[in-house]
């Protein structure tokens, strides 16, 4: 499936309120049953023909024959597979992106700048950064991702990590731990000093004994603070204490093989607790990554495609086979890094900070095609991150009295036809359009469905009508929606996916002064359009539209 990026000026906000005012909104439940379907508890251990019951966010139970509560819904599987929702290891999942002030006044001394502008904030917790509206919550839960170890932007100390669940109303409902790392990188500061990785070296050094002494010194002053003078060092310093002291793990971000060997060395020489992450090249440091817990990165490079256009292997130079031969050397052993980790007894999960949401799923699929065992890259998102995070005993497998963090697949996981029909959140429930595949004889992708249609949205006691001009140029699409009943708020968006003549995209919409996320998946016919505008927990609803000059 193809994706897009679009521009979409969405005006539905009286649709959204109208399902808000409406007399038929469904009764909504914090209590499921999911029954007859194929429980994988944990990696490698496979439950057919169970159910599971939800209460209060907590699995209750798993088991057959279980008798649902009176008010309990029930959905029936009907053999589907429902895993434990995955795990983000480390991401920047809720966090937007950084915006730097056009007015930051001139660093007078770039050899020795104020912490906060060469990248040094471990103060800062993602509770101070994280937005709750942020689009990738959506995008990964959709993806089945149900708990995030997520940590702020930055460069070389950006600040702590907490663990999130992807759902709630509030900063409070998400977050599950708070500070539960150190977020490090290797990034120097732009035109100022620790501007290389030797400087963040060495500023990472000075900054960790500077905070040990500091640590001592305040203890020595709590113990008998008489002649001793009072303690005054910057929040930065005092924020290391809990990690110079190994309360506190240090994910380390370690893309190379000598970031990696770089970082070890660091841990060495000032002996702080760390996990090495987002590794990219982990295949030469096999032995030195034996010790401690590790995460892989899940962004993958690009797969190597013979273009028809090139020349034929035997008219081809040496050098130019001798390249070709390094890069598939190198594309090879990326994607075998996590086979081969594996069997050398290494315990990894898989980084995101660097993986789009929709390749979540393309890329695990690609590493089990290379030779990862799919209960391997199944453990790499739950058990194994749950375990590393120290939440095992609420998260990582489906067992009584955990959270109710679930996906459910309409087949294995790793089957190439699977779609992820329910995602559960700590009890709330998900749930996803299935869209069959249009067959084609030809690229399903070039289908063009620009023109301008009248839409009608069908809800209790109304039907909301308006305009929906798509124009197309380059293959991305633009989208306007007008509603005839009124005007509204702008919105855009990104991730829209087109397959074939499905277009599938959501958004967000206000309403009453509250934030909707809506999906909406049109399936286009010549010179019409069905599809369902789905409003979280107010329900689905039927739209269609025909165009306004259709073709002769």
């Amino acid at each position: 499936m193809m994706k897009k990026y679009l521009l979409l000026i969405f005006l539905l906000a009286p649709l959204i309120a109208s399902f808000a005012q409406s007399d038929e909104i469904p009764q909504i439940t914090n209590k499921f049953l999911i029954r007859n379907a194929n429980v994988i508890v944990k990696p490698g251990q496979l439950q057919p023909g169970n159910s599971i019951l939800i209460e209060d966010g907590i699995i209750k139970n798993v088991g057959s024959n279980i008798i649902p509560p009176f008010d309990a819904q029930v959905i029936d599987a009907d053999s589907m597979y429902i895993y434990a929702g995955f795990i983000a290891g480390l991401s920047h999942i809720a966090v937007p992106s950084k915006e730097t002030p056009k007015d930051l006044p001139k660093i007078k001394n770039p050899g020795n700048p104020p912490n906060d502008r060469a990248g040094i904030t471990p103060e800062i917790s993602l509770r101070e950064v994280m937005n709750i509206k942020d689009k990738s919550i959506e995008a990964y839960r959709k993806q089945g991702i149900t708990l995030s170890h997520s940590v702020p932007k930055g460069r070389m100390l950006p600040g702590k990590g907490s663990l999130i669940v992807l759902n709630g109303a509030s900063v409070d409902d998400m977050l599950i731990k708070e500070d539960v790392s150190l977020f490090a990188k290797l990034s120097g500061a732009s035109g100022m000093y620790p501007g290389t990785v030797m400087a963040v070296m060495s500023k990472f050094r000075d900054l960790f004994r500077k905070a040990k002494l500091a640590g001592n010194h305040e203890k020595t002053y709590k113990s008998a603070s008489q002649g001793v003078k009072r303690p005054s060092y910057d929040k930065s310093i005092k924020a290391l204490y809990p990690a110079v002291d190994n309360q506190l793990p240090v994910f380390f971000s370690v893309e190379k093989t000598r970031d990696i060997q770089r970082a070890l060395r660091l841990q060495k020489d000032l002996g702080f607790k760390m996990v090495p992450s987002e590794i990219k090249q982990g295949w030469l440091n096999i032995d030195k990554l034996k010790s401690q817990p590790a995460l892989l990165s899940l962004n993958l490079p690009k797969e190597i495609k013979e273009d028809k256009k090139e020349k034929k292997k035997d008219d081809e130079s040496e050098e130019t086979k001798s390249f070709k031969a390094k890069k598939q050397k190198a594309y090879d052993q990326y994607v075998g890094q996590a086979k081969l980790l594996n069997e050398e007894g290494i315990s990894y999960s898989f980084s995101l900070l660097n993986t789009k949401a929709g390749d979540v799923h393309k890329n695990l699929s690609r590493l089990v095609a290379n030779g990862l065992s799919e209960d391997v890259a199944l453990a790499a998102m739950t058990t194994n991150p749950a375990k590393t995070l120290g939440i095992e005993n609420i998260a990582g497998t489906i067992e009584k009295n955990k959270l109710a963090n679930l996906i459910v697949t309409t087949k294995p996981y790793f089957e190439k036809e699977s779609k992820i029909k329910y995602v559960f959140v700590e009890g709330a429930k998900f749930e996803y359009d299935i869209k069959e595949k249009q067959k084609s004889s030809s690229d399903s992708t070039a289908v063009d469905l620009s023109g301008v249609y009248n839409y009608a949205v069908e809800i209790p006691g109304m039907t909301q009508t308006g305009k929906l001009t798509l124009t197309k140029s380059e293959d991305v699409y633009t989208v306007l929606v007008t509603s005839e009943q009124s005007s509204g708020d702008p919105s855009t968006i990104e991730d829209v996916e087109q397959d074939g003549n499905i277009l599938d995209f959501d958004f967000e919409a206000d309403a009453q002064g509250s934030t909707m996320q809506v999906n909406m998946s049109l399936e286009f016919d010549a010179d019409t359009f069905e599809g369902k505008v789905s409003v979280g927990e107010f329900g689905t609803f039927p739209v269609t539209g025909e165009k306004t000059n259709p073709k002769s």
